[in-house]
C-alpha cells in the first residue's frame, strides 16, 4: 500500500466488538476501567478512560422535561426486562430460527411510531432483550409513507401515539395484506403511549391492572404498560453467529429511488456502534446530563444518546421536539453538560438574543452533524458561549462514521470545513468514481468508502441495492465525495447521491417528484435542493413545467405570476403537504419552466436545478 494513498483510520481499526445481545451489553457496565472494551481499547489515550465505579442503580438515566418523572439505571434495567417477558409470554413473540445462508435474521419486528418520551427506550431495549426485531419510524410519517414500512417491514407489534393513531388506521386501509390489517385493528397487537398525559417514571411497582379498550370502529388497542410482564425475564445467550445475524433494528434511510429502504444492523453491528461512540467521548460518564431532542429513530439519536446513556450512566432530559427557550431553560435547570444539535440549531444560538437570559455555563461542548455547518457560525457560537461546536458525519447504514476531536479553539480551528477524523473501528478511504476501485491519494477528491464493524448487513429485502452498496471485501459505498489530508480530516465536498438534507433529515427527490407528476396539470417536474444561509439547511424545491403552456408564455409576457399559475401552486403545495412529511415539503418554493433540464438519456441534471437562497429568485 502506498503511503501517498487516502486511507485514514487504520492506527484504531481494531476494536474489541462485544459478541453479545446489544441489550446484555449495555446493562454489563462495559466501560469500567477494568473492562475489555478499556483494557483491550486501541490506543493509550483510551485505555486511561475507563469509569472507576459501577453506573450507581439509582443514577437517573431519563428525565421528564416537566413533570420530574425518571427512570434510575436500576429501573430501566428491570423494566426492559418486563416488556422483554411482556413481548414474549404475553404477546407470544419469540426469535425466528437462524437463517445462516442469509445475511440477517428479522424476528417478528416490533415498530415504534411516536416522538422521543421516557417510555421510548425501555420499550425498545425490552422487545431486542426479548430477541425480536426493533424498527422506529417518523411520527410524523403520512399515511402513505407509514404504508411504506407497514408492507416493507410487516411488524407483528405496533406501538404508537393517540396522534398517531389515526394516520396508522389510515395507513392500515389501505394494505392489501388483508390478514395483517386484521392482525393491526383485531389481534391485540397496537399499543398506546399518551405521551401528553402518561404517568410513567412517576411511580414505581407494577402499573394498575390494564384491559384492551375497543374502538367503535372495531380497533382494539390497550396502553402500552399493559406489556409489562415479569422483571426477571433471561436474556438469551447466543453465539457469535447469531449475534453477527441477528437483525436487532431496521432503520429508514431515503434512497435516491424514491421511497425510504430498511437498513438492517445485527446485534454486533449495534453494540459495536455503542462501543465506538464511547471511545469518540471518552470524557463522558454519569456526571453528565444531555438535553435530548435528536429522534431516537434517527442513528444519531439511537447510537449516540438511546444506547449510550445507560452504558455509561449519563442523565438524559428527553425532549419530543425542538424548542429553543425550552432548550435554553432546561440547560439552566439540569446543568447540561453536552448535547447533540442539527445545523439549524446551531445558527439559532449564533443568533438569538436569548442566550444572555440563562445560565449555560455547565456546557462543555455540541456536537453536530446531518448536514454541513458554516465555520462563522461555529467561532460566532464559540465566542458567544465559550463552547467547541465538532461536527461528526455518520449514516444510518454505517453508523458514526469521523468526529472532530479538539479540547480547545486552537485545536479545532484548524479542523473546520471537516467532518474530523475516522472514529475508533473504522476505515476510510477516498476512492476514484470511474468504477476501478482505485484508491486514490491525499487531497484528491473522490468516493468515500467506509470499512467498519458497525457496518449495516443490507437493505431489507432489497439485494440489488446491497450489492450495490456493500462490496464483497466489505466496504460501505456511501455515495458521498470528499477527500482526506494527510491527518486523517475527512471534507465532504460533493454527493453521488441526489439527497436532499433538510432539517437535518433525508429526503428523496424521486420520491417529491413521484407526488407532484401525479397532478394532472403537470407535463414534468423535477426537484433540487436549495440552500438556505439563514437555517443552515436545503430545501427541496420544485421545477415544474405546466401542461399548458400557454399560462407560463402569458405570465412571462406580463412579467407577473397568472392567476392559473398562482392557483396552480397552491394545489400542488397542498398536494406535498397532504402526502409528504413536513420536512419534504417545498419550503424552497416552485418555479415554473419550459423545461427540465437532463442528460440525453433523460436523466435529471440536479447540478442545474440546485443552488442558493441568495442566488435564486423564486417563482
Amino acid at each position: 500500500m502506498s503511503s501517498d494513498q487516502a486511507i485514514a483510520g487504520a492506527e484504531a481499526s481494531n476494536i474489541p466488538v462485544p459478541a453479545t445481545n446489544v441489550v446484555s451489553y449495555v446493562f454489563s457496565n462495559p466501560f469500567h476501567e477494568s473492562s475489555v472494551a478499556i483494557t483491550q481499547a486501541p490506543t493509550e489515550e483510551l485505555r486511561r478512560v475507563g469509569l472507576k465505579h459501577h453506573v450507581p442503580p439509582a443514577k437517573p438515566i431519563f428525565i421528564h422535561p416537566h413533570t420530574g418523572a425518571h427512570i434510575s439505571w436500576l429501573r430501566l434495567k428491570q423494566d426492559v426486562h418486563g416488556f422483554a417477558d411482556g413481548f414474549r409470554n404475553k404477546v407470544g413473540l419469540k426469535p425466528a430460527p437462524l437463517q445462516p445462508d442469509k445475511p440477517y435474521t428479522i424476528s417478528s419486528p416490533v415498530l415504534l411510531h411516536m416522538p422521543n418520551c421516557l417510555p421510548y427506550v425501555p420499550v425498545m431495549l425490552g422487545a431486542a432483550a426479548a430477541g425480536l426485531t426493533v424498527t422506529m419510524c417518523n411520527p410524523f410519517y403520512t399515511p402513505t409513507e407509514l404504508l411504506h414500512v407497514l408492507k416493507t417491514a410487516k411488524p407483528a407489534v405496533i406501538i404508537t401515539t393517540p396522534s398517531g393513531l389515526p394516520i396508522l388506521k389510515e395507513a392500515t386501509k389501505q394494505l392489501e395484506n388483508k390478514y395483517q390489517a386484521s392482525l393491526y385493528k383485531e389481534g391485540r397487537r397496537v399499543f398506546i403511549v399518551d405521551v401528553t398525559h402518561d404517568d410513567y417514571g412517576l411511580y414505581n411497582g407494577v402499573p394498575k391492572t390494564i384491559t384492551p379498550e375497543v374502538g367503535r370502529d372495531g380497533w382494539i388497542t390497550a396502553d402500552y404498560k399493559w406489556l409489562l410482564g415479569k422483571p426477571g425475564f433471561h436474556i438469551d445467550e447466543w453465539s457469535p453467529e447469531e449475534v453477527a445475524k441477528r437483525a436487532c433494528f431496521i432503520l429508514w434511510s431515503s434512497g435516491t429511488s424514491g421511497r425510504s429502504k430498511g437498513v438492517v444492523l445485527s446485534h454486533r453491528a449495534t453494540a459495536a456502534g455503542v462501543l465506538s461512540q464511547r471511545y469518540s467521548i471518552p470524557w463522558m460518564g454519569p456526571n453528565d446530563v444531555q438535553i435530548a431532542f435528536v429522534p431516537f429513530f434517527h442513528v444519531l439519536g439511537l447510537a449516540c444518546v438511546a444506547l449510550l446513556a445507560p452504558a455509561i450512566g449519563t442523565s438524559i432530559v428527553v425532549l419530543p421536539r425542538f424548542d429553543l427557550e425550552l432548550f435554553l431553560r432546561l440547560i439552566e435547570a439540569h446543568r447540561a453538560t453536552f448535547t447533540n444539535i442539527a445545523p439549524p440549531v446551531a445558527v439559532a444560538l449564533a443568533k438569538t438574543r436569548l442566550l444572555g437570559e440563562y445560565d449555560l455555563s455547565s456546557l462543555k461542548s455540541l456536537s453536530s452533524g446531518g448536514a454541513p455547518l458554516a465555520a462563522d457560525v461555529i467561532r460566532t457560537v464559540h465566542e458567544r458561549l465559550g463552547v467547541l461546536i465538532k461536527m461528526g458525519y455518520g449514516a444510518s447504514e454505517a453508523g458514526g462514521i469521523c468526529n472532530q476531536i479538539a479540547g480547545t479553539w486552537e485545536e479545532l480551528e484548524p479542523q473546520l470545513g471537516t467532518t474530523g477524523r475516522p472514529m475508533p473501528g473504522t476505515l476510510v478511504r477516498i476512492v476514484d468514481v470511474d468504477g476501478s476501485g482505485r484508491t486514490l491519494k491525499y487531497g484528491e477528491e473522490g468516493e468515500i468508502w467506509i470499512k467498519s464493524p458497525t457496518l449495516m448487513s443490507g437493505y431489507l429485502d432489497d439485494p440489488q441495492t446491497t450489492a450495490e452498496t456493500l462490496t464483497v471485501d466489505g466496504w460501505y459505498r456511501s455515495g458521498d465525495i470528499g477527500k482526506l489530508d494527510r491527518s486523517g480530516n475527512l471534507q465532504i465536498t460533493d454527493r453521488m447521491k441526489d439527497m436532499i438534507k433538510s432539517s437535518g433529515f433525508q429526503c428523496s427527490p424521486v420520491e417529491i417528484e413521484g407526488v407532484l407528476a401525479g397532478h394532472p396539470q403537470v407535463a414534468d417536474v423535477g426537484v433540487g435542493a436549495i440552500y438556505s444561509p439563514d437555517d443552515a439547511t436545503e430545501y427541496p424545491r420544485a421545477f415544474v413545467v405546466p401542461m399548458d403552456r400557454t399560462i407560463l408564455t402569458r405570465s412571462l409576457e406580463e412579467n407577473k405570476p397568472s392567476i392559473e399559475l398562482v392557483t396552480l401552486a397552491h394545489e400542488l403545495n397542498k398536494r406535498v403537504e397532504s402526502k409528504l412529511i413536513k420536512y419534504k415539503w417545498l419550503r424552497g418554493g416552485i418555479l415554473f419552466v419550459d423545461q427540465v433540464p437532463k442528460n440525453p438519456s433523460g436523466k435529471i441534471l440536479r447540478v442545474f436545478i440546485c443552488g442558493d437562497f441568495s442566488k435564486i429568485v423564486g417563482g
